[in-house]
């Protein structure tokens, strides 16, 4: 026997997290930005979806 409201919570709960550890870490980032960590870190996240996620998600190049 499914639950589907449980599931749907947990789904809710995992997805709420992720986005927190996802700001946290944007933010120790941020903290130590002397090196253009933050910068690099949003250049990797950002090739990833690209990569993973929309592979079929064309870039956008600048001319």
């Amino acid at each position: 026997m499914q639950h589907p409201q449980r599931m749907n919570s947990f789904i809710y709960y995992t997805t709420i997290i992720k986005a927190y550890i996802r700001k946290w870490v944007t933010q120790i980032l941020t903290l130590t930005d002397k090196n253009g960590w933050t910068v690099s870190y949003h250049a990797t996240y950002s090739d990833y979806l690209d990569k993973v996620k929309y592979p079929q998600r064309k870039k956008q190049v600048l001319k």
